[in-house]
């Protein structure tokens, strides 16, 4: 019986770490990027680019987890992001930081964030394609009615 050499991946490995693995994107200009919010598609995900205060950039899904609106219709305050409809904010890490009805926002409250990074005057952004699908099939966390535009039970 002869056993598989431990020095070579199987094709369905290679398959898998193929499909999986981020690919880079430039997103951005350096210079397009600052204190305002910054939508731009990437690999045809809504992505919302801000510079915290310490120059550093984030990049998170531009689509708030409450109503699914987009992030980038909102403001960057101090180092978060900031929903313009409700007033939900996140940080470059997607975690929800301040929820104007709560002392401590829920954890599911959170935001994708993607890896970014700043090089040569570039931005860029990887985009991870099988965790990057789930993120785009996700419901918001309120429906509202199509006929009434209230929200749903």
């Amino acid at each position: 019986m002869t056993h598989p050499s431990p020095h070579r991946r199987s094709t369905t490995a290679r398959r898998l770490t193929v499909a999986t693995a981020p690919q880079w994107f430039v997103a951005a200009t350096a210079h397009e990027v600052g204190r305002k919010p910054l939508a731009r598609t990437i690999a045809d995900k809504p992505v919302v680019l801000f510079r915290r205060r310490d120059g550093s950039i984030a990049a998170l899904a531009d689509r708030c987890p409450h109503y699914g609106l987009p992030l980038s219709s909102g403001d960057v305050i101090g180092d978060d992001i900031e929903c313009g409809f409700h007033g939900l904010r996140f940080d470059g890490s997607g975690v929800c930081t301040y929820m104007p009805t709560q002392k401590l926002p829920p954890e599911r409250f959170c935001v994708h964030a993607y890896p970014v990074d700043e090089c040569d005057g570039q931005v860029l952004v990887a985009i991870t394609p099988e965790v990057d699908e789930k993120v785009a099939e996700a419901e918001p966390l309120v429906r509202r009615s199509k006929e009434t535009d209230r929200e749903a039970p």
